[in-house]
Formats: structure tokens, C-alpha cells, sequence
């Protein structure tokens, strides 16, 4: 009778509850107004319905593709490749098909998940599992977005297995360009190959894909053998259309390539690179948590250049406890930054700290860069927190070898942390040495120090506010985001945002004293028409200018303070959008 009695209340329950299918089903309509269901959809349907919302069949059969952009709404809780899907790997945003011998452009998808048996309201990530393995007959990613504006959104995307290409998990090739990835969850994707041939474990960026964002994105667990364990760029990003990362958590992945070669092992993280012959790469990357990654160069965040300077600017953004892979049979440099030759990067607003291995201390947090081929390269701190880090910087190599070319580390309101260590490679005794380590002693507010070139020309000069310890809130006050500042951090209302004629506030990507749009980051006001960088909220969607004084803290995070009556430029900022904080599960 309770068995009966439990089973007469589920049916209860059931009906007075919304209808809930099934089964999986897609949604697809073509950019042309043409539409259609698959019901009960497998692995196979998801192709079937992306090259219907391509207009693939159209444009092999009349030469035409739709006039605009396909959508593919996904229902049903996972998609998972078997043995049964032989006829289909990864799963293809094409970028042409073929009509009468000749090329067709096919347009975009938008490609999004979640969804409820209506195909209205987008609820809980769809899972796209490729099932790869190590094995000759199962190497796949999950997905390749090959046409340009295309969108994929909310999709956990997991178990690709890559041998000797490019990306583990989603690969945007070069015909992606200003296709936008977001809310998802990329994670358990691998990339395996030799040197130069696998990169990017998570999500591969490349050549040639300018324009392209990931957002509200983690990507987490992924590996690869050599470049890139959770994100590789490379020759991507144009000074107008820059790649942008923004507002993901890049967690807890590594490279595994057990030796160095020729820039192998690198970009835990995120490695952004520019190869021989191609052009730079230009990226942005704001609000981010990069924590707990590995690789031997970067395991955080890893730039190189190769005949190019390659530009980077990194925002808002904390990079912690990245550590060096004791797989390695060299020791680790920059565990949490590695800057190679020929890369112009930006750390504005950050936080940088406990950058280490666990049990046997790699080289250096921080890794700065060689001035090679004849073209400098420059990493330029500003309003950022860095402490902590295990051997703490090690300056450039700037000697004969490396021509005449300058290559240094700038520092603008900067918090320095006493502990930290720092070393200047004086091979060939072109820099005084001594002069730059006593200016950069623990107790000296404001020190600089020149930089000379192998020539022994005047390269660089930096001063401004090096400070002493940061004043974190602290793991036993809030597990989840401890690099806050405590109300009596010497970091407090210490940055610098200039104010631009056009009434907004900018932190200065270059140091050149003017706004340059997709460079430097607007912090407050409004921005002007067009394309900008606009973060006006830290990771905890706090407002990043103090209302009362229109400072700006140093470091990823904004300490709230009590908020006074509004003022003018107040009054802008509390009209900005705020993000909402994500936490890890």
C-alpha cells in the first residue's frame, strides 16, 4: 500500500509539474526563413541540423547560400559520440561547400544549448561529449568554427582528443573570424603531437582570426604537449579587431611536453604567439582568473614573438598559484608570466601573486624578455598588485647576443611586495646590476633605475611608487576570491585612470599619455561611438572608480567603500552595468 500510496503521489506530482521531454531534440532554421525539428536527435542529427542551418544542401544544389546567418537551438541534457557515429568526428561549422567545381561561402551559425522543449528558455549547459581516446579511429575534437560571426553558447564541451593539430576542444580556424564563444564550460580535452603541431588543450584560436571573443567561459582540466593548455592564439588579432578573452576562469591546466624545444611546454593557461612569417598577435584579456596552471614556460600566461611584436594587454585579471610541471627536466621560468622576445605587453590592474611549484621552487614568477632579432620587448605594470612570487622577476637578457635592441620591464604605480626577489641578467655587463637591485630593495617607496641596451644606449627609465606588502583579505576570509584588498592595504585609491577630453576615465595601455581605442581600458564615463574597451566593474562586479575620489584601486579588486552623495562623475559610474560574480562549483 506505500509503494502504491508513493506512486499515486508521483503521478501527482508529475502532472502539476511543467511538460519535460524526453528526448533531445534540434531546432534549425536556415538564414533564408527555412526551418525544421529533429526529433530524438543523436550526434549524426547535430551535424545534420548545422549544415541544414548553413543552407549546406541549398548551395550544393543552386550555387546560392542563404542571405544570412543559421540557427541551431539544442535541447536535452548530453550528446555523446559512439561507435555508431563512424560517419562523424568533430562536429563542423563549415566555412564552404562545392557547386558545380566552384567554392561556395557558406554564412554563420548561431549554435546554442540548454534549451527547454519549446526552444524558448535556455536553462543548464548541453553537454557535447566527442568521446575521444588515444586510439587511431577515435581522435576528435568536439567542435570547428569555420564561418565567420558564428556563436556558440552555453554548452559544456568535453573528452575531444586531438593527435598533431590544433585544439583539444573547440578549434576557431582563420575563416572564424568575429565569431563569439561564450557561457561555456570547456573542460577534459587533450592535444597530443610534436612540437609545433599541438596546441591548444581547451581552444584553439587560429591564424588569421581576428575579432574573435571567449566569454563567461571556464576552461579548465585540459592538457596538452606543447603550447597552450587551456587557450593557444596564434597570429591572431588585428589592432582593430583584437581577440578578446574576458570574464573566464582558466583553471587548472597544463602542458606536458617533458622537455624544453624551442618554446615547447609553455602557456599552461594561456600561451599567445606570433610564428615565423605570420603576423603578430593582438589580444586582450580582462577580468579573468588564471589560477593554478602548469607548464615549464608561463604556466600562467606565456607571449612569444618571432619576426613580430605581438600585443597584449591584460586587465582586471588575477594570475595566482600557477606553478612550474616538475614533469619537466628543466626548471620553470615565469610561473606566472613569461614574456619571450618581441612581445609589447600590458598588466594593468592585476594581481599577480604566489606563483610557485609546491616542493621544489622553479625560476622566477615573472619571466621577462629578451630583446632579440633586433626589435625590443617591453612588459609595462600598471596599478598592479605583484607579491609572493616563488624567486620573484627576473628582468631581461639584454646582451651582445641579442643585438641592439632594448627590452625591460616598466613599473607605474605598481605595489611591489618586499618579499619578492629580483635578478637582472648582466651576461655580457651592459647594465649595472647592483644600481638596479639596491633601487628595487625592500623600504624604497619610489626607486627607478635605467636600463641600458648592449650598446649601452639608454633603453628605459621607470619610477613611481614601488611599494611594500599588498594586504590581501586572505583564503580563511573568502576561499574563493582572497586576493581583496583589506581597508588598510597601502594598494587602496593608489592607481592612476587619466581623464580623457571626452569626459571618460582610461587606464593607459601604452604609457603615452592619450586614449588609444582597443588598447587602453575604459573604467568610467561613456565611451565614445564605435569599438572600445569598456570594464567598468572588477571580478566581483564592484565599480572600479572610488565615487567619492574617482581613484582607482591597485590590483584585480575594487574595495567598496561607503558611497557619498554623487557627484558629477559618480553619476556616470553608477550607470554602468554591473557583472554578475561567478562562482566555481
Amino acid at each position: 500500500m506505500r509503494g502504491l500510496a508513493m506512486m499515486v503521489l508521483a503521478a501527482a506530482l508529475l502532472a502539476l509539474s511543467p511538460a519535460v521531454s524526453l528526448g533531445n531534440s534540434v531546432y534549425w532554421e536556415d538564414g533564408d526563413g527555412v526551418s525544421g525539428t529533429i526529433t530524438g536527435a543523436a550526434w549524426n542529427d547535430l551535424q545534420t541540423a548545422i549544415d541544414l542551418a548553413q543552407g549546406k544542401a541549398k548551395a550544393e544544389t543552386t550555387g546560392v547560400a542563404p542571405a544570412g546567418k543559421g540557427k541551431v537551438y539544442v535541447e536535452g541534457a548530453t550528446y555523446q559520440r559512439s561507435a555508431a557515429d563512424a560517419t562523424v568526428g568533430d562536429l563542423l561549422i563549415r566555412e564552404k561547400t562545392t557547386y558545380s567545381g566552384a567554392d561556395v561561402t557558406l554564412p554563420g551559425v548561431d549554435l546554442k544549448g540548454g534549451y527547454d522543449a519549446s526552444f524558448t528558455t535556455q536553462g543548464a549547459q548541453t553537454v557535447l561529449n566527442v568521446n575521444g581516446a588515444n586510439t587511431a579511429s577515435n581522435q576528435y575534437r568536439v567542435l570547428q568554427v569555420s564561418a565567420p560571426s558564428s556563436v556558440v553558447d552555453n554548452f559544456e564541451v568535453t573528452k575531444g582528443f586531438t593527435v598533431k593539430t590544433r585544439g583539444g576542444g573547440i578549434y576557431v580556424s582563420g575563416s572564424g573570424d568575429n565569431s563569439t564563444l561564450q557561457n561555456l564550460l570547456v573542460k577534459d580535452n587533450q592535444c597530443y603531437g610534436g612540437y609545433g603541431d599541438s596546441n591548444g588543450g581547451g581552444i584553439a584560436i587560429g591564424a588569421g582570426a581576428n575579432g574573435v571573443r571567449v566569454s563567461d567561459s571556464t576552461i579548465t582540466g585540459n592538457r596538452v604537449q606543447n603550447t597552450g593548455g587551456g587557450i593557444v592564439i596564434t597570429n591572431s588579432g588585428s589592432s582593430s579587431a583584437p581577440v578578446i578573452i574576458e570574464n573566464c576562469e582558466i583553471v587548472g591546466n597544463w602542458t606536458t611536453k617533458s622537455n624544453y624545444n624551442y618554446g615547447g611546454n609553455s602557456g599552461g593557461g594561456i600561451q599567445i604567439s606570433q610564428s615565423n612569417k605570420n603576423p603578430a598577435s593582438r589580444a586582450i584579456i580582462a577580468n579573468c582568473k588564471i589560477e593554478g596552471n602548469k607548464s615549464r614556460l608561463g604556466s600562467g600566461i606565456s607571449f612569444g614573438g618571432w619576426e613580430a611584436a605581438s600585443r597584449v594587454v591584460v586587465f582586471g585579471s588575477t594570475i595566482t598559484g600557477n606553478y612550474w610541471n616538475s614533469s619537466s627536466s628543466y626548471k620553470g621560468q615565469g610561473n606566472g608570466i613569461y614574456a619571450g622576445s618581441r612581445v609589447l605587453m600590458s598588466v594593468l590592474n592585476c594581481t599577480v601573486a604566489d606563483n610557485t611549484h609546491p616542493s621544489s621552487p622553479g625560476r622566477y614568477g615573472i619571466y621577462g624578455v629578451n630583446g632579440s632579432w633586433g626589435v625590443f620587448g617591453r612588459i609595462m605594470f600598471a596599478n598592479a598588485v605583484v607579491t609572493d612570487n616563488d624567486n620573484g622577476m627576473y628582468d631581461v637578457r639584454q646582451s651582445a647576443s641579442y643585438g641592439t635592441s632594448g627590452a625591460y620591464l616598466d613599473f607605474q604605480n605598481t605595489t611591489l611586495d618586499e618579499a619578492n626577489y629580483y635578478e637582472y641578467d648582466n651576461t655580457d655587463g651592459n647594465v649595472n646590476s647592483t644600481t638596479f637591485l639596491a633601487a628595487l630593495t625592500a623600504g624604497n617607496p619610489t626607486c627607478g633605475y635605467h636600463s641600458r641596451n648592449a650598446s649601452g644606449a639608454l633603453s628605459s627609465v621607470l619610477e613611481q611608487n614601488l611599494e611594500g606588502a599588498a594586504g590581501f583579505l586572505g583564503a580563511g576570509e573568502d576561499p574563493l576570491d582572497p586576493y581583496q584588498l583589506t581597508p588598510g592595504s597601502n594598494s587602496l585609491n593608489n592607481g592612476l585612470a587619466q581623464l580623457d577630453a571626452g569626459g571618460f576615465l582610461f587606464v593607459d595601455a601604452d604609457f603615452d599619455g592619450n586614449y588609444d581605442a582597443m588598447l587602453d581600458i575604459i573604467v568610467a564615463g561613456t565611451a565614445p561611438a564605435g569599438s572600445h574597451l569598456v570594464y567598468s566593474v572588477d571580478l566581483l562586479g564592484n565599480p572600479r572608480v572610488d565615487l567619492s575620489t574617482g581613484l582607482i584601486d591597485r590590483g584585480a579588486y575594487e574595495l567598496l567603500q561607503p558611497v557619498p552623495e554623487p557627484t558629477a562623475l559618480g553619476l556616470l559610474v553608477l550607470g554602468l552595468p554591473l557583472l554578475k560574480r561567478r562562482r566555481r562549483s
